[in-house]
């Protein structure tokens, strides 16, 4: 993958299997202390692939879970993507409703947002697939803006940005777009195509996440973050 096809701030994951998330916790680590622990930094993110099965989800869980830790405040983890959920799934949500029925339903979003571990990190879900929940972005907008007065933090894992609009739609409520790009696999081309779209649309990347490597990034990068 060409270094010219994606932003300068590049963090890669372990390269192992993306179905276990703490893998991922020494790199989520890094780009926690580096975007989300500085003075200023953002408080909503967008995590989203350029493709389908780049581990967007894992990384998100990762990330979100080393902010609770690190900073003691509360954390909201999002799923926007209704073409392949799986966040019930992976923190073994009994009931599953959750974004979907929240924008369907009026009154406040507490209801749909579920606790985990018994700390600061807390998950919705992205419940029932529904056409409502993909063409409604003010809805999903509104629910966003709820979750920002009430979490410091609220990380919204979305579908690829190569493959739907949806993440386009939600970009215009948060404060930047990280790119999740998958080593040997995501094409050059599309990257570029996102990065374009997305430069055009005035939605802020604040960096990239390079997983599923197979190969160390030298420490002289590293000091470049």
């Amino acid at each position: 993958m060409s270094s010219a096809a994606v932003p300068d701030f590049i963090v890669g994951a372990s390269g192992r299997s993306t179905d276990d998330y703490p893998e991922f916790l020494s790199d989520a680590l890094r780009l926690v202390q580096q975007m989300f622990l500085i003075p200023a930094g953002p408080r909503a993110v967008v995590f989203a692939g350029i493709e389908h099965k780049s581990g967007c989800t894992s990384i998100c869980c990762a990330v979100a879970g080393v902010i609770a830790q690190q900073t003691l405040r509360p954390v909201c983890l999002m799923e926007a993507n209704w073409k392949s959920p799986s966040l019930a799934e992976k923190f073994g949500i009994q009931d599953a409703a959750g974004l979907s029925e929240a924008i369907q339903k009026q009154g406040p979003v507490e209801p749909f947002l579920k606790q985990v571990a018994g700390g600061d990190l807390w998950v919705l879900p992205a419940g029932a697939k529904s056409s409502d929940s993909v063409l409604n972005a003010s809805l999903v907008g509104q629910r966003i803006a709820e979750l920002r007065k009430a979490f410091d933090f609220v990380i919204i894992d979305a579908a690829p940005l190569g493959q739907s609009s949806d993440a386009f739609a939600l970009c215009q409520y948060i404060d930047g777009v990280v790119l999740v790009l998958e080593a040997a696999k995501t094409r050059t081309e599309s990257a570029k195509v996102v990065e374009s779209n997305l430069k055009a649309a005035g939605i802020p990347i604040l960096g990239a996440v390079l997983n599923k490597r197979t190969f160390p990034i030298p420490e002289l990068i590293y000091k470049r973050l």
